[in-house]
């Protein structure tokens, strides 16, 4: 199974590109960038300790 969000501007990357050429300007704030962090790892634990615990294998920063 693979679960992916629907992001209506295309992937974040993509996003993150077209801010950065349309104000130079960074698209998130550090804050910001850690709460996704915690927000990701919260999620990750949360599949690894079901009784049939899920892996993802290709997380990347």
């Amino acid at each position: 199974m693979m679960l992916l969000e629907c992001c209506d501007s295309g992937s974040l990357a993509r996003l993150l590109v077209k801010q950065m050429k349309d104000s130079w300007q960074p698209a998130y704030s550090q804050g910001q960038a850690l709460q996704w962090l915690a927000d990701v790892a919260e999620g990750l634990a949360h599949l690894h300790q079901q009784k049939r615990p899920l892996v993802h294998r290709d997380i990347k920063l």
